[in-house]
């Protein structure tokens, strides 16, 4: 039976339109001429027509039943324009002809009774799937987006209501196959990259000390540089262990014979000769390559001092340093101290040549400083990377902390999916019998249209139709 009509933007009816609604098995439509009677057959006879777009009829079950309509219309199609009088007869029905359409009402009520419980049960699965989701959008909203909406916030910039996170935590399940990333890796990428966007961080200078180790070993620290010991002089000097004072005292030999040590006219040709003789060119040139490693060595060690208190400062000052600050600090505190150290044994050496000593090499607290450079420049290229890559990388975190916010509820949601997936098969599978039914139905009405004879019926004499 037709539960409803909806009539609108037709004939007599405006756009607003009209809604009967509450029909009965049996219903009166009555009114003065002109205010849409017929229209309502009209409807009911060919609702396809385009001047009926805005009209429907809604029937019980959704199952269209046969439409007779007898109006204007179908008298001007079957019996003209002319009048009609008296009483009249079109055709008999044969005794089987009633026993079939008999038998086609009966059927046609059964199934009608199957199509009702059928729609039924189809509410029933729809209330039943849209309660599923309503408890997992809940699961999903207060197990996953308020656990971690605070770290990972932008990653759910366009899922920000129930419905789509939701939507957006099922769509991942079934697609994204990244990878699994721990939460620690990625509540530290998302620190970097979520928020302000990064800006690329200079890298930290490394430090160059390969000439000062090679100065430290060399040979000529333990190497007791004294005069020919074949000179008369030489037993005297070695004797007595006097070799650098009488090596500095040369410098203040004058022209004439007085001795710069006694201040007497001691100093004969002879003795001059033997001085020169004993302090030979291998000493002139031993002396003088500690000399010049001696300037090389302090020269080198300030300028690596200065450079590493330049990166100390310039690295206290920056809220982005990526190098252990108190590590360097004590780093540089050490190294700093034994350089002054090995400088103030090479000075000695260039005023005292026959010392002999070994300087403290640098190697493991250099090595080591270079290595805790190394890895903040590690840091900083990964970081400049990102920056140079941003877009990206940034949408590449969003795909992984999708992936763990899909493993975190991989049970949830996998029970999820399994409910709405029965609740779908058994509503594709009531809404296929409702089809097979409506095609049966539609069948039975066929036949009986085609069956059915009109028996007789009158039609009293009226001067207009309608009154």
């Amino acid at each position: 039976m037709i539960e409803s009509i909806t009539i609108a933007d037709v004939a007599t009816y405006d756009d607003t339109g009209v809604r009967i609604g509450d029909l009965k098995k049996t219903n009166f439509i009555y009114g003065a001429n002109g205010t849409g009677k017929t229209t309502i057959t009209k409807l009911l006879n060919e609702e396809a027509l385009p001047e009926f777009s805005k009209c429907s009829v809604a029937w019980r079950a959704g199952i269209q039943l046969e439409t007779l309509v007898y109006n204007k219309d179908f008298r001007e199609r079957n019996f003209g324009k002319g009048k009609i009088d008296g009483v009249f007869t079109l055709g008999e029905a044969t005794k089987e002809e009633k026993e079939a359409i008999e038998l086609m009402v009966t059927q046609l009520k059964e199934i009608k009774a199957e199509g009702i419980q059928k729609k039924d049960t189809l509410e029933k699965l729809n209330a039943e799937k849209q309660q599923a989701e309503d408890d997992f959008r809940e699961v999903a909203w207060v197990g996953v987006y308020k656990k971690y909406e605070t770290v990972f916030k932008d990653a759910f910039v366009r899922v920000m209501k129930k419905e789509s996170f939701k939507d957006k935590l099922v769509n991942e399940a079934g697609a994204n196959t990244l990878d699994l990333k721990n939460f620690e890796e990625l509540k530290t990428k998302a620190a970097t990259i979520f928020g302000k966007a990064p800006v690329e961080l200079p890298l930290i200078k490394e430090i160059e000390y390969a000439r000062l180790l090679e100065i430290e070993i060399d040979d000529i620290w333990a190497k007791k540089i004294i005069g020919k010991s074949d000179i008369e002089i030489a037993k005297l000097i070695q004797h007595l262990s006097i070799n650098d004072w009488v090596n500095e005292g040369r410098g203040y030999l004058q022209d004439n014979d007085v001795c710069p040590f006694c201040q007497e006219e001691t100093i004969t040709e002879n003795f001059r000769n033997q001085l020169n003789s004993y302090f030979d060119k291998a000493f002139e040139e031993d002396t003088q390559l500690v000399k010049e490693l001696f300037s090389e060595y302090t020269l080198s060690s300030q300028t690596l001092v200065n450079l590493l208190d330049a990166i100390k400062s310039k690295e206290k000052e920056n809220p982005d340093s990526k190098i252990d600050l108190d590590l360097l600090g004590a780093q540089i505190k050490t190294i700093t101290a034994q350089l002054r150290a090995n400088e103030q044994l090479v000075e000695n050496k260039s005023k005292e040549p026959s010392r002999s000593f070994t300087l403290t090499s640098l190697t493991e607290q250099l090595s080591g400083l270079s290595k805790l450079i190394e890895e903040a420049n590690t840091k900083l290229k990964a970081h400049n990377k990102i920056v140079d890559n941003y877009a990206t990388e940034k949408s590449d975190l969003i795909a992984s902390i999708w992936r763990f916010l899909v493993e975190e509820s991989r049970v949830s949601i996998t029970q999820h999916t399994s409910n709405i997936a029965g609740r779908l098969n058994g509503i594709k599978a009531v809404k296929k019998e409702l089809s097979c039914s409506s095609h049966i139905l539609n069948s039975i009405q066929k036949s009986k249209r085609q069956t059915r004879t009109l028996l007789a019926f009158s039609l009293p004499l009226m001067k207009s139709i309608g009154r």
